[in-house]
């Protein structure tokens, strides 16, 4: 704070005392001096609008000095800035504008000097005598008017409340307690007390209770919001832009977003109208408003590439092609896990964000992060929530905002077209059967086809737990085309369901708890898990990997895998009882009980033919096949014969 004038005052030389149009300086009080001046009609109108009039005509508790503008004064500080007596006894800040004006003690002019002096504002006033005597910008025109509770001092200008800084105008406000210490938290008293300057829309303590109010709030919960910062800079714009100053459009605030100035009808910056303007510091001015200013984004994308906790996210975004799908129209809700929810992820199962990046269910694992609508924290009830994945999220209020096992931590940041729920873990996919993640999945329909055409729907959607096993529609398409096959041929196989529970194991078995080794199947056969090179089973490539449901997991493969002695069937015949292939498994030849020099083909589990020939003595030679299992098939007098067999 400025250093105030003493109290004792030097004398003032070469001073003027200018006549004033009064009919006697013999008054009750310093009211009357003013009441009863044909210049200071305006005054006395606003002394009587803010009650001030009973304060300056009490001459019985203090002495005061009062700097009393004239009519001509106050006219061209309407001309200047717009506006007209009405609108000046209408303003709330009216008072305080007023007591700018007063001075504790009798302060004649002989004993003013250069210097500051508090006035009943609780701000300072200038003096300046090089020049006659100055009050900041005002010159004083009469002296000395004594009453018995004081002395009036004529003045040529309007004495308006100026600070040392913005946050001095908060601070020294009874309005703005909440507004002061959200700075104070957010550590940004020392940005407003920088050069600037800045332009600071100030919601009034009326304003954020209200607005906590409405949406369940506690100042507490505010002050520990992790975007306090954002919030507050959302009030702030660079610049000294005064309200007449202002016009239609948008301004960008140091929150790196917009808000909106609309004069149409009065100020509105936003939602919130300017109810007190131009109040001025040597470092920018204070528009007081009634509401909240909570930063808006022209989409959701916008709010998670400005977020420098969401780069994950963003790069997630850009990676699925889903950018475009959240800048649409909508609306949408977004939960958006930070990075720290996805490196927590990441590290707990062994992965590294190029591996999230190149999962191919990506897309599904971000849109299960999504609503349609626009659902504010205020609008979520217990419950599940269908998310665009297809898939449900359940939401918990018991203990703040829980969606599946992920916590809320900042709510409600609104873009044009939705909003944004920031949350601290990854909603995964789950599906409340087996059968459920086949019927969502596109890739899958003839898979899903097969298990209706075999009645397996139903034994897939009970308690289990199971692991499916699903081969895609493309690796259908390959094995059937390889074996001169049709979709219909193979629904209306009787041994479809041996071929579909060769597909399905009897445990819950996640791709973090496969080792190599054999693994029994629901048909009682077994297939080869090999981690050698990534997850093969038999000779299918696990594509995509944990796709949990409520009674077990799906991975996708890229084969199928046939049982290893079908007995009826396209694949086989019952003939095929005689049929012998050993040893089994085989590093290098493989022997035929049946046949000598007959013509062969061996084919892996996709169905592509990888060796052929004829028999030599009943024996095949297979060193040159890479580890697996594979089909052979071998036509004889007898007709076709096959078997599997795994090469080591």
């Amino acid at each position: 704070m400025k250093t105030k004038i003493n109290t004792t005052f030097k004398s003032l030389l070469g001073f003027v005392i200018c006549a004033l149009p009064l009919a006697s300086n013999a008054q009750n009080s310093v009211f009357d001096i003013i009441q009863n001046s044909p210049n200071h009609t305006i005054l006395e109108a606003g002394l009587i609008q803010a009650n001030l009039d009973s304060v300056l005509s009490d001459t019985t508790s203090q002495i005061l000095t009062v700097f009393a503008p004239d009519d001509s004064a106050f006219y061209a500080y309407f001309n200047a800035n717009g506006i007209t007596s009405a609108d000046l006894l209408a303003n709330p800040k009216l008072s305080n504008i007023l007591l700018h004006h007063v001075v504790s003690g009798n302060v004649l002019s002989t004993s003013l000097s250069n210097g500051e002096v508090t006035t009943l504002s609780g701000l300072d006033v200038t003096v300046d005598t090089t020049n006659g005597v100055m009050i900041d910008n005002a010159m004083v025109t009469a002296a000395d008017l004594t009453a018995p509770n004081g002395v009036v001092h004529v003045i040529n200008d309007i004495l308006l409340p100026t600070f040392d800084d913005l946050t001095e105008i908060i601070s020294t406000s009874p309005d703005h307690t909440i507004l002061l210490t959200a700075l104070q938290t957010a550590n940004l008293v020392g940005t407003l007390q920088g050069a600037g300057p800045f332009t600071v829309f100030a919601p009034t303590d009326a304003a954020f209770t209200a607005y906590l109010a409405a949406n369940g709030l506690t100042a507490a919960d505010l002050l520990a919001n992790p975007k306090l910062s954002n919030i507050l800079l959302h009030h702030v714009v660079s610049g000294n832009v005064l309200s007449t100053s202002l016009s239609n459009g948008e301004v960008t605030t140091l929150s790196g977003l917009d808000v909106t100035v609309d004069t149409t009808n009065g100020v509105m910056i936003d939602n919130a109208m300017v109810t007190a303007a131009d109040l001025t510091a040597p470092n920018g001015v204070v528009h007081v408003i009634n509401d909240i200013l909570l930063p808006t984004f022209d989409d959701l994308t916008e709010i998670i590439s400005t977020s420098p906790d969401h780069t994950i996210l963003l790069t997630a975004l850009q990676t699925a092609n889903l950018v475009g799908t959240l800048q649409g129209a909508g609306p949408f809700t977004v939960f958006a896990p930070t990075d720290a929810a996805f490196t927590a992820y990441l590290a707990a199962n062994g992965l590294t964000a190029a591996d999230l990046l190149a999962n191919p269910k990506l897309s599904n694992i971000l849109l299960h992060h999504v609503v349609s609508g626009s659902v504010l924290s205020t609008s979520l009830s217990n419950g599940e929530v269908t998310t665009l994945s297809g898939l449900d999220v359940t939401v918990d209020l018991t203990n703040g905002v829980v969606i599946d096992n992920a916590k809320v931590t900042v709510a409600d940041i609104a873009a044009d077209n939705g909003v944004v729920h920031v949350i601290n873990d990854i909603l995964l996919p789950t599906y409340d059967d087996v059968t459920e993640v086949i019927t969502t999945s596109p890739e899958h329909t003839v898979l899903l086809q097969a298990l209706q055409a075999a009645n397996l729907v139903s034994t897939l959607q009970g308690a289990g737990p199971f692991t499916v096993f699903a081969p895609t529609d493309a690796a259908f398409t390959a094995f059937l085309t390889a074996n001169n096959l049709t979709a219909a041929a193979l629904l209306a196989d009787p041994n479809l369901s041996s071929i579909l529970l060769n597909h399905v194991v009897g445990a819950k078995v996640l791709s973090t708890d496969l080792s190599n080794g054999n693994v029994t199947t629901l048909n009682n056969t077994d297939v080869v898990v090999d981690l050698t090179n990534g997850v093969m089973i038999d000779n299918a490539n696990v594509t995509a990997a944990d796709i949990v449901a409520d009674n077990g997991v799906v991975h996708v493969i890229d084969g199928i895998l046939v049982p290893a002695n079908p007995s009826t069937g396209l694949f086989n015949d019952s003939k095929n009882a005689e049929f012998k292939i050993y040893p089994n498994p085989t590093q290098n030849n493989l022997k035929i009980n049946l046949g000598k020099n007959e013509k062969y083909s061996i084919m892996n589990i996709t169905g592509s033919i990888v060796q052929s020939g004829q028999l030599v003595n009943g024996v095949v030679n297979v060193e040159g096949l890479k580890k697996g299992i594979y089909l052979i098939q071998v036509n004889n007098e007898e007709g076709l014969r096959d078997a599997k067999f795994t090469k080591e």
